[in-house]
């Protein structure tokens, strides 16, 4: 995950100069980070959910425009006290990418701006010596005449932003500017990517990212951060349909209780949900078939492998 994506092979590069690099999404829990990625790109890559720390693993997105190609990586919410294994792991791997990215996007609630935890991101990225943008998201929760004094005063009190670029990436307002500011930080560079990839990260790792989004959509209340879903087998069919089979993990059988529901009726639609969202991204036919089994060492197993396969 700390690593820059190695150069596809079969990438297309133009014979004109081309500028290629990596941007990182970084901010707090719930900043609209996964949002962001996914108005940039104009399609859902990113699992998105009022749950905090929804993202668990950077989220790589492929933007190619023109000559210059986009790396761009949804990170998972910065935390200033992780309190388990694994958000303490999640957090060292992100400072560790932090380090390997050629820009950084700071996305930043504008609700919050100025709260401690969003200080802490301030202070990180103080000591950055590469590009530094600030997206001041969800402008469309603020009135307009509060939005000037706020522009105005992180550019006295944090004045290391190369931009600042107000944004709501729910209404798509602001990305044009998101996606100029970012290219302007490229280096002149091949392509990392084919010019048709959306994503560096395996098709079978996204599918695991639409079922989680759609479970804590139906029980965000009920179920706890703590749950994965890895990949077990995918197959594509003479018809182009795809049959999809996936597990997901819980610590603990009260919780398997609750995501089959009566008669297994809320598996059934959480399975249905991301059904119609791969169906939507792949554009043919997908057949989705969940397990849920209780493993209370699933962390340690299958810890930071996206769209891995079952312990």
């Amino acid at each position: 995950m700390t690593d820059k994506p190695e150069q596809d092979p079969k990438a297309t590069t133009p014979a004109c100069p081309t500028q290629s690099g990596v941007a990182l999404f970084l901010g707090v829990p719930n900043a609209g980070k996964s949002s962001l990625l996914n108005a940039v790109l104009g399609v859902k890559l990113a699992a998105v959910s009022h749950k905090p720390n929804m993202t668990r693993f950077c989220i790589t997105g492929v933007h190619t425009e023109g000559t210059a190609q986009m790396i761009l990586m949804d990170a998972p919410g910065l935390m200033q006290s992780p309190q388990n294994l694994l958000e303490k792991t999640i957090q060292t791997h992100l400072k560790q990418t932090l380090t390997t990215v050629d820009v950084v996007v700071a996305v930043v609630d504008v609700a919050t701006a100025f709260h401690d935890r969003e200080r802490h991101v301030y202070t990180l990225l103080a000591r950055e010596t590469k590009p530094v943008l600030l997206v001041l998201n969800k402008i469309d929760t603020v009135k307009k005449t509060d939005l000037l004094p706020m522009l105005a005063r992180f550019q006295q009190e944090t004045p290391f932003w190369k931009a600042i670029i107000p944004v709501s990436a729910q209404k798509r307002q602001g990305i044009d500017r998101v996606l100029s500011e970012i290219k302007a930080c490229l280096p002149s560079a091949p392509w990392l990517c084919a010019e048709d990839d959306l994503s560096t990260l395996p098709m079978s790792f996204l599918a695991t990212e639409a079922t989680r989004e759609q479970i804590y959509k139906y029980l965000h209340d009920e179920l706890p951060y703590h749950l994965n879903v890895t990949a077990d087998s995918w197959e594509t069919k003479r018809d182009g349909s795809a049959i999809i089979r996936q597990t997901v993990w819980v610590d603990q059988d009260r919780y398997r209780r609750i995501l089959l529901g009566h008669k297994g009726q809320t598996l059934k639609s959480i399975g249905e949900g991301a059904r119609h969202t791969l169906s939507r991204v792949l554009g043919h036919p997908v057949h989705l078939f969940l397990t849920v089994m209780v493993d209370s060492e699933w962390t340690k197993r299958v810890l930071l492998t996206p769209g891995g396969t079952a312990p």
